[in-house]
């Protein structure tokens, strides 16, 4: 995909299909009860798609914390762990009811390698041991929007008590754009300590889908 060509698909909402976050959905559907996660910040569509199910929706505006996150000093002794904090602080407390999914929508591609890093480590005890990670990774630009996307799910909402859902409308991006780092599923397992890749696509837009998995013997 061209420059020209990134540009254009980020400066325009689009619906985009989506068919690994809809598997995930359609395991939702089955389940008696599921606890889910959004980094991304709240959408009335993720709302209103986990309103059908026995679901328990926390979300967490990560892309608002993006800028505080980048000026911690990656030099100093205490970087990491500085980073650690920051992430725990904003995540919610799950010690009682673990996260069954973790929705990172494109998010992962604002994080350098230290701080995915430091965000596997605060998530490590908030997720269940049978957790997944959902992730929309940049692959055929080397450029991206300067700041994360708006994702929500796109709802057929017919049947009402199955509602159902392969797409999403990722919000219009301002035009503004930086480097992406374009990280494999490899370097994604390597900085995501307790994850392993999944399953993969691509999709239309020229981005990789991502599912990943808690490795086994995950604390």
């Amino acid at each position: 995909m061209s420059h020209a060509a990134a540009a254009t698909r980020d400066r325009r909402p689009e619906r985009l299909r989506v068919p690994l976050f809809a598997r995930l959905i359609g395991d939702v559907a089955s389940q008696d009860r599921v606890v889910v996660l959004d980094l991304g910040g709240c959408s009335h569509g993720m709302v209103n798609l986990l309103s059908a199910y026995q679901a328990c929706l926390h979300v967490v505006d990560l892309p608002s914390s993006l800028g505080p996150l980048q000026q911690i000093d990656r030099d100093a002794a205490d970087a990491e762990r500085s980073l650690i904090d920051r992430f725990d602080a904003l995540m919610p407390d799950l010690s009682s009811e673990p996260a069954d999914l973790l929705l990172c929508w494109d998010l992962l591609n604002y994080f350098d390698p230290a701080a995915l890093r430091a965000l596997a480590t605060a998530l490590a005890p908030r997720l269940r041991q049978t957790a997944r990670l959902h992730a929309v990774m940049e692959y055929a630009s080397d450029q991206m929007p300067a700041e994360p996307s708006l994702w929500m799910p796109d709802v057929v909402a017919e049947p009402v008590d199955d509602p159902q859902v392969d797409h999403v409308m990722v919000g219009a991006a301002a035009a503004a754009q930086r480097a992406a780092p374009r990280y494999t599923p490899r370097q994604l397992e390597g900085l995501l300590l307790g994850f392993t890749i999944d399953s993969t696509m691509l999709l239309s837009n020229g981005m990789q889908e991502h599912l990943f998995k808690r490795s086994p013997n995950t604390p």
